[in-house]
This record gives structure tokens, sequence and C-alpha cells, in this order.
């Protein structure tokens, strides 16, 4: 009885807190490690299929989900496209190392359609999926690559990474967005600091 009680309460205080949810992607910090002074133009590009279709909009980051599963959209706290903070944040980064960085701006829904030729290196991060999913835990779906180009649009780099991971729990809104947006740094920094990227972007 007492559990059957434990179960509908649970249901019932994700039933008020699902709705409005919004995840803060400019204050990502992905741990990278390369160094280097060359200007690097940055771009993160959606191309997540429902961005493309207009069936999700561009600052949508996943999904909160109330008593009994039912799903509500979560979007960036600044109402910006989920990629343009996400950019932002990795140019920080960089400019943090040394790098002398710079936004390159895209179409949600589109991949880059030309490299910098005024840099010496553009950085190209495509999401094909990224998406949280948050019930009795923090899911994360991510499907992305990385690619490096000198400036002439040579590819030099070009790593890839794919999967589904569950972490921490899914009641309160701070922590979600907290847990979701530092398995992001994680993720970003996981495939900048591959050696073949590093070795290109320096």
């Amino acid at each position: 009885m007492l559990s059957r009680l434990f179960v509908l309460a649970s249901a019932l205080l994700l039933s008020g807190c699902a709705i409005g949810h919004q995840y803060d992607y400019r204050t990502m910090n992905p741990p990278i490690e390369v160094e280097g002074t060359r200007s690097v133009a940055v771009a993160v590009e959606d191309v997540r299929p429902y961005v493309a279709t207009g069936d999700k909009s561009p600052s949508f980051v996943g999904l909160q989900r109330a008593g009994f599963g039912i799903p509500h959209n979560v979007s960036t706290t600044s109402g910006q496209a989920m990629v343009s903070d996400m950019t932002g944040a990795l140019v920080r980064a960089l400019q943090e190392k040394g790098f002398d960085a710079s936004p390159l701006p895209t179409q949600p829904g589109s991949a880059l359609a030309a490299v910098s030729p005024t840099s010496d290196r553009t950085l190209v991060v495509s999401l094909r999926e990224w998406k949280s999913d948050v019930y009795a835990q923090v899911t994360l779906s991510w499907n992305m690559d990385v690619t490096v180009f000198d400036s002439s649009g040579q590819q030099l780099a070009t790593v890839s990474d794919r999967g589904v991971e569950g972490v921490g729990s899914g009641v309160f809104e701070a922590d979600n967005a907290n847990l979701a947006v530092g398995m992001a740094g994680r993720k970003f920094a996981n495939l900048l600091n591959m050696p073949e990227v590093q070795s290109a972007l320096r």
C-alpha cells in the first residue's frame, strides 16, 4: 500500500513540475586540453531531423516527462537556438586556451555551407541527435561529429561519437539542467581531446 502511495505521489510531483523547463547551454564548459594561437572559426550545426522538418524548434533541447511519462518540451533559457548557445560556450572555451576563436553562424536544420576562408581552421560540430529525456533519471541521447578544416576547405581530422547515457535523478529542474549541461560539456570535450583533433587545431 505504501509503495503504491509513493508511486502516485511521485507521479503527481512530476506532473506539477514538468512544464516550462529551460536549460542554459551558454554555461557549458567543456574541459578541453588542446592549446594554441591559431584563428579558429567555430560552428555547431543542428542537423537533427526533427528540427529540419520543423517538428521541433531550434531551441528544443529535450523532454521532461510528467506523471505517467507524458512528455513536455524543454527549451533553451536564452530562447535562442540550442546550437547558438553551444557555439558561444565552445568559442569561450577555446579562447581560454589561447585560440583566436570566433563563431561561424549556421542555419538550424541544415549543414554548414562553407568553411571560413579567413580563419586558419574551421571547427565544425555536427549534431545529428542531441536530446535529454528526464523522467526517473536524466538520459542523454547523442550522435555527433567533430571535423576540422584548414582555410582552403581541406579536411584535416574528423571523429564521431554516439550513444545513450543515463545519470542522476529526474525530480528537480535545477539539478536536471546542471546534469544535462555538464554531460554536454564532457561529450564535446571527449571529441575535441582526441589526438587527431588536437593535432589539427594546433
